[in-house]
């Protein structure tokens, strides 16, 4: 494992403030192996691994200030750690511009019936399975599984 000095552990609004390419760059020099993950999640990772590299530090700290104390002859009593923890990242919400009629409005609003069904529904007034997906905040494959499982029902019935 790779010795981090304290020159290399940036704050947390330095780490918010940094933009993709240098998050990734300085998420790989504090050894986290970066494996393709969106903004949001890396920035998680890094400001967790962060955390646990100033824990880590003001535990070897700690302890040196224990043994120079030992040494001189005093007597240790309890020491306390506070850790500042990082605010939580949360995501940010795309603005879906999807034109939406009336009839699709009452669809989206309809509490009683289960997502799958407003996806069939809104397929059948004219959606794009990509619109159903931003408006409804699902996944894309979920949709287009539901979609596709729903056309192929319809085809097999004609």
């Amino acid at each position: 494992m790779v010795d981090i000095t304290r020159q290399e552990i940036k704050t947390t609004q330095e780490i918010e403030s940094l933009k993709y390419n240098e998050l990734i760059r300085y998420a790989v020099s504090i050894n986290i192996k970066y494996q393709r993950q969106s903004k949001d999640v890396l920035l998680q990772m890094v400001l967790d691994r962060v955390e646990q590299l100033i824990e880590a530090e003001a535990l070897v700290q700690a302890e040196h200030d224990e043994e120079t104390f030992k040494r001189e002859g005093g007597q240790v009593s309890e020491i306390k750690i506070e850790v500042e923890k990082p605010k939580s990242v949360e995501p940010k919400k795309r603005v879906v511009d999807v034109h939406v009629t009336e009839s699709q409005k009452l669809i989206l609003e309809n509490d009683n019936i289960s997502k799958s069904e407003k996806m069939r529904r809104l397929y059948r007034r004219g959606m794009t399975i990509a619109d159903i997906h931003r408006v409804l905040e699902s996944h894309y494959s979920f949709t287009y599984g539901v979609i596709d499982r729903y056309r192929k029902m319809i085809a097999k019935d004609n």
